[in-house]
């Protein structure tokens, strides 16, 4: 059995510029062409996850659902 997690990778261009971010953890970036914006993005979010545990975006209750 699998452990698997759903994020949500958004990409768009802006003008002349293209914007990539994960909106759940709150990482946005930009880049000249969409694939250095997905790659930057990507480094990103494995610093970002580095830093701390994971697990704890989910362990915690929402206050909105509760």
């Amino acid at each position: 059995m699998s452990n698997r997690s759903q994020f949500s990778l958004e990409v768009a261009q802006m003008g002349k510029v293209w914007v990539a971010s994960f909106s759940l953890f709150g990482i946005s970036v930009i880049g000249a062409t969409q694939a250095a914006a997905i790659e930057a993005v990507m480094e990103a979010f494995k610093t970002h996850a580095l830093a701390g545990n994971p697990s704890d975006y989910f362990s915690e209750s929402c206050e909105g659902c509760s």
